[in-house]
């Protein structure tokens, strides 16, 4: 599959005790029509700064310092302001994780689809009513007409997110990018959402990067998946290789501290000791080293690894799997 979204080497700077400190350093992936790459990580693995990146809406002070974002070829890091305005919900949208802090409390659900619509596409207001009524419909709303004059207030959590991605969905872009779009959700809603976003998907044929640091929602909506740690993309590949025979031992943290049906009542799951060392706060070496359970003293401490073949499209950054080519479910005890 040829790239429709292709990053490069991005880096995201933010000024840190007078210097400038990488939110996110290095990062570069691809991503094809049609396919949903998950970014998985912690808190502060630099997930959603690496997705804003991909809009120039990095929050001031922080800046793109490198790197390059090509849309469908062209690079959007270049591109005036007016030209990245059509761009932003146009061509490339995005699901946030409170709908609450998005949608207008003051405007109802018909006015807002409306406004998003007239400005990308330039059409009357019938017909952007109609296109309104068309996308709620998509999203599963069976009385769109109806919805349309209510106000977010009156809808739950879930059904917020539903009109959130109705609101990405109108003008119908090439590429959705989901911040974390289930986190505030409860775990049957969660899981609405995400079948809903496969199906349209599929149906639509948009693109999909879904940002989570629960990897265990990643098998029922991605065909890839990218671990982010500290700002550094660690690994990369295929869900179920990535999932089936994780190559990093940061990776195999997160899937051993994902719940699953097989987990025992009552016991706690475990945990990645320590926590992602604050920004501008990296020890040398491998990003990972100030928690990794089988670091190679005198080389993990010293020199950040490259990226070793993994399996078919799987890739794997880390000194002890450069070493062994053993996977990282036999390293962590």
């Amino acid at each position: 599959m040829s790239a429709l979204l292709q990053v490069e080497d991005l880096r995201v700077e933010f000024p840190r005790g007078g210097r400038a400190a990488a939110a996110v350093d290095g990062v570069s992936f691809e991503l094809a029509a049609g396919e949903c790459l998950a970014i998985v990580g912690e808190s502060g693995s630099g997930k959603s700064i690496t997705c804003q990146a991909l809009m120039r809406l990095v929050p001031e002070p922080g800046r793109i310092a490198s790197g390059r974002v090509l849309f469908e070829g062209e690079d959007l890091l270049q591109r005036s302001e007016s030209e990245l305005r059509r761009v932003r919900g146009g061509e490339i949208a995005m699901v946030f994780q409170d709908p609450s802090s998005t949608l207008n409390p003051v405007f109802t659900v018909g006015h807002q689809l409306i406004d998003v619509i007239r400005t990308h596409w330039r059409c009357s207001r019938g017909k952007a009513r109609e296109r309104a009524q068309e996308v709620l419909a998509q999203v599963g709303f069976p009385d769109p007409a109806a919805r349309m004059k209510a106000y977010p207030g009156e809808l739950s959590g879930g059904l917020k997110q539903r009109i959130s991605i109705a609101l990405a969905l109108a003008c119908k872009p090439r590429v959705v990018i989901c911040d974390e779009a289930t986190t505030n959700l409860d775990v049957s809603i969660q899981a609405q959402i995400v079948e809903l976003l496969r199906r349209l998907k599929d149906e639509l044929g948009f693109s999909i990067v879904f940002i989570t640091h629960d990897i265990g929602l990643t098998p029922h909506i991605a065909d890839r998946i990218l671990v982010l740690y500290a700002g550094h993309a660690v690994e990369e590949g295929p869900v179920r290789q990535v999932l089936d025979s994780p190559g990093h031992p940061y990776t195999v943290g997160l899937l051993h501290a994902a719940p699953s049906l097989s987990s025992e009542r009552g016991v706690a799951l475990p945990t990645i000791p320590g926590t992602v060392p604050p920004l501008g706060e990296l020890p040398p070496g491998a990003p990972f080293v100030s928690r990794c359970p089988v670091a190679v003293a005198g080389e993990c401490d010293t020199a950040e690894p490259g990226w070793t073949a993994a399996g078919p499209g799987h890739r794997v950054a880390c000194h002890r799997f450069a070493h062994d080519g053993t996977k990282g479910t036999t390293w962590v005890r």
